[in-house]
């Protein structure tokens, strides 16, 4: 039943516009980690095949996995939110993916040979920093590495969906670029017509932002209406979790504030 609520609620998160009830996107808690496979999240750095060939993604931040509680996964296929199951017994492993968002992905990307890879998984070796996944009789082979953490300095975020602030979570305007940049002790970025920074602290999953100024633009009154939306819902964030290759900030009450993706490179 989880699964398949996070299911309808990936196909709405897909369609440009989608408006979605307060209480959906469910917020997923972080669990501890299944087994000794570690929950991660990590990034795929390639795959290496028996023949000598191989594949290696341009932004590995763009294609990731993570391992949750009751054998459940959610893994980023690229422009694709893929959820999935996982059996681990020993250094043996096997995954079967399930149902997945549906956006058209741009050219050159490696979603579907991910996703083939992912497939044949029947093994897996880890370090702290770095996990290998054996694929078939074991020629070939998947590496990831362990994300860094969501606020590391110079990593742009862009904005997928955000609190209209009557307690809906929607999409942004495809015609507008809300950013999200850390530096070492303030945020800054593009709101849709201005630019912005302002102050911000976090401690664990516990973040405040704010009070966040910007430069005062004038622009068409639904983009400036967005804007606004934004940035309310950027000073009201106190949680920051990630889930794969999203950021998600909420509130005090676990209202979904504002969910991230890592922007394309040269953002």
């Amino acid at each position: 039943m989880r699964l398949a609520a996070l299911a309808a609620l990936l196909l709405l998160s897909a369609t440009p516009g989608a408006s979605i009830a307060q209480q959906v996107p469910v917020q997923i808690p972080r669990s501890p980690s299944a087994g000794a496979l570690a929950q991660g999240p990590w990034q795929w750095l390639g795959s290496d095949y028996g023949d000598g060939s191989s594949t290696r993604p341009s932004e590995p931040i763009r294609y990731t996995i993570e391992f949750r509680a009751a054998g459940a996964l959610t893994a980023q296929a690229d422009c694709n939110t893929v959820l999935g199951t996982f059996s681990e017994t020993g250094a043996e492993l096997s995954i079967q993916l399930g149902p997945s968002t549906l956006v058209a992905c741009p050219p050159g990307s490696l979603a579907e040979e991910f996703k083939r890879d992912l497939s044949r998984v029947t093994g897996f070796t880890q370090t702290s920093a770095q996990l290998v996944l054996r694929l078939g009789t074991g020629a070939d082979s998947m590496t990831f590495v362990a994300i860094p953490p969501p606020d590391a300095p110079g990593q742009v975020w862009q904005v997928n969906s955000v609190n209209n602030g009557r307690e809906a979570v929607v999409s942004v305007d495809p015609q507008s670029a809300l950013t999200l940049l850390f530096g070492p002790d303030d945020v800054s970025g593009n709101s849709g017509c201005n630019q912005f920074r302002g102050p911000y602290t976090r401690v664990g999953d516990r973040i405040t932002l704010g009070p966040l100024v910007s430069t005062r633009k004038a622009c068409a009154p639904d983009i400036m209406q967005q804007e606004a939306q934004y940035l309310a819902a950027l000073e009201a964030s106190t949680t920051l979790s990630q889930h794969g290759n999203q950021l998600w900030l909420a509130d005090a009450d676990g209202a979904t504030q504002v969910i991230l993706i890592p922007a394309a490179a040269g953002a």
